[in-house]
């Protein structure tokens, strides 16, 4: 197709007596349209059926058609900016809620190896280095806890200053007061059981 509109075109310059100078200056005009746009085609087509109209019009078509392609690009841009934005606006809010997830089974886990110290026996019946033991992860699962806090609060944060919704922002913290309810009553059965047995507590 593009071969037969350039013959055309070839064609009907040459029977105006263009010169082969002339020719390739259309050309080059054309082309400075882009070879691979519908409108260097057009061009063609309009050269082709008036040798004059490339003299006459086609320095405001191209300001007209630059500008158009423009802001094409510019709205091309902004909306791949904005995608952009959105797929990193997710990909830090997945980050964040994965925080939250990763802190609270780690609380979890020293909570339950604290617990299941406490409860066999209690601290005050083993040895000092199994003692010394217990109030480690005693010490871990408070730690725990406050990581997990931390983190619950930077999500929120982040979604409040993302303008995201936050709906399991209560459900975190529904979580978070059962845990600092839970865990200081075991850290208090663990100091009660240490003094009857006539340990220092922590």
């Amino acid at each position: 197709m593009k071969l037969l509109r350039y013959l055309a075109l070839l064609g009907i310059i040459i029977s105006a007596t263009t010169t082969g100078q002339e020719l390739s200056e259309y050309m080059e005009d054309c082309e400075d349209l882009g070879r691979s746009t519908k409108k260097y085609m057009a061009c063609l087509d309009l050269v082709a059926n008036d040798p004059t109209w490339i003299e006459t019009n086609l320095a405001d078509w191209k300001v007209k058609f630059v500008r158009r392609h423009e802001e094409e690009a510019g709205l091309r841009e902004e909306a791949r900016l904005r995608e952009k934005a959105i797929r990193k606006r997710k990909e830090e809010a997945s980050w964040y809620a994965s925080q939250v997830v990763q802190s609270r089974e780690s609380y979890e886990r020293s909570h339950l190896a604290f617990a299941l110290l406490v409860n066999d026996g209690g601290a005050g019946h083993w040895a000092a280095d199994v003692r010394a033991n217990t109030w480690w992860v005693g010490t871990l699962m408070v730690s725990n806890f406050e990581e997990w806090e931390k983190a619950v609060n930077e999500e929120r944060d982040f979604r409040e200053s993302a303008g995201l919704d936050n709906s399991q922002y209560d459900r975190n913290t529904r979580n978070l007061e059962n845990a600092k309810r839970a865990y200081p009553r075991l850290m208090e059965k663990a100091r009660d059981q240490a003094e009857e047995a006539g340990y220092d507590a922590p």
